[in-house]
């Protein structure tokens, strides 16, 4: 059988007393036998979340500029507890020739001279994963010939399943009237969701009345309509229910309004006058 040969031609000058002759080396080397730059990249298209499926995608590429080369083969490691739901390429089915729990083994053959091929995926995942736990996508991709660059034959797709970031803020109103015993004052409690795309469903808001102070009254803003919010009251502890908090749209997702509390002694209209934290958010009346 005929097998191409990768020739270098070498000239060499030979001096000698009376003459000057060129000698001419060529080099032949077995094209079986030359090493084969492989190499594997990864990527995804969708955020990872909870019984979410996501696109894979996975490329086998061959950088030699000259030599194709056969018997390439490309394993896939699923995110742990995932599903596999297909692969295909170029919008052809292209199932794994061989599949083993989350381990897809994939008998590439061929690979032309500086050609790559992309296999797509689709994996479910599963219901039970928790916010920042990894979900990891491995490739790794083998060949029967030497690899001058060993260090592209891996790749991996990791992300951290992201949850709701619940930021609250807490101060006197704008409009509340000054902080004198007997007097009615109002506090906002501004929250938001500070995450790009997770939304946060069940929203809790608590509060603690300074000593001495007594609630009125809440509404709740959620930026198009104002309305009255009751808390749950236990001791001096208020606690709001306004459940749901979108993602990305600072101050305004229903930020909890709360409208007058009546403080008690001057002590603590100081106190909470003078003092802002983080919490939940919404407009409180004392």
């Amino acid at each position: 059988m005929y097998k191409p040969y990768r020739s270098i031609l070498i000239t060499a000058a030979i001096g000698l007393v009376a003459a000057i002759g060129l000698l001419a080396i060529v080099i032949a080397v077995n094209a079986d036998e030359a090493p084969i730059d492989l190499a594997v990249d990864a990527w995804k298209d969708q955020t990872v979340e909870p019984g979410a499926t996501i696109d894979y995608h996975v490329s086998s590429c061959n950088y030699d500029p000259s030599f194709s080369t056969s018997n390439v083969v490309l394993t896939v490691t699923l995110p742990a507890a995932s599903t596999f739901v297909t692969s295909t390429m170029d919008d052809a089915p292209y199932p794994p020739s061989s599949r083993s729990g989350g381990t897809l083994v994939y008998n590439l053959g061929d690979l032309d001279a500086d050609t790559c091929n992309t296999i797509d995926l689709q994996v479910r995942l599963p219901n039970t994963l928790t916010v920042n736990s990894e979900v990891v996508l491995t490739g790794r991709i083998s060949g029967p010939k030497p690899d001058p660059d060993p260090d592209n034959n891996y790749t991996e797709v990791s992300e951290t399943v992201p949850g709701a970031n619940m930021v609250i803020s807490k101060g006197p109103a704008e409009d509340s009237p000054p902080f004198v015993a007997g007097g009615v004052v109002t506090y906002t409690l501004q929250y938001f969701n500070d995450s790009d795309y997770v939304a946060a469903p069940s929203v809790v808001v608590t509060d603690e009345l300074p000593s001495g102070m007594t609630f009125i009254s809440a509404l709740k803003d959620d930026w198009t309509t104002v309305t009255p919010i009751t808390p749950t009251i236990s001791g001096r502890r208020l606690t709001f229910f306004p459940r749901h908090s979108g993602a990305g749209r600072r101050g305004t997702t229903a930020g909890a309004r709360a409208v007058g509390f009546r403080p008690g002694f001057q002590n603590g209209i100081e106190e909470h006058g003078r003092r802002r934290h983080h919490c939940g958010g919404i407009v409180v009346r004392r």
